[in-house]
């Protein structure tokens, strides 16, 4: 494929891949750095690349998921409590069971 190739599929999709991925959930920051990202790694395979908006698209979304993943998993760390009472155990073993499984879903990130 050509490089002006590239940068006419750059131009077609780089809006439509944002707002997929908004439509997916992702904040228009994740969204818009999940599709740098994945243009960055496009390029990267352009030549072997046989759908290469397919691959995008892909991309995309599983960078995006990474995102997401790391910044809810932070989100409800930092939510959690510093101090507790003998009252806040049992919500704390629950939360703190829910934290560990989704630090145990981050981990088994789809690879590119």
């Amino acid at each position: 494929m050509q490089v002006e190739d590239f940068g006419q599929l750059f131009k077609d999709s780089l809006h439509r891949l944002i707002g997929f991925l908004i439509t997916a959930g992702a904040r228009r920051v994740d969204a818009e750095d999940a599709v740098q990202m994945a243009f960055i790694e496009l390029a990267k395979v352009w030549d072997s690349a046989e759908h290469p908006l397919a691959w995008v698209r892909k991309f995309a979304f599983r960078m995006w998921t990474k995102i997401f993943g790391r910044s809810r998993i932070d989100e409800l760390v930092s939510s959690f409590p510093d101090h507790i009472g003998r009252d806040d155990d049992d919500e704390i073993v629950g939360q703190s069971k829910v934290i560990h499984i989704l630090r145990r879903l981050g981990q088994w990130g789809c690879p590119p």
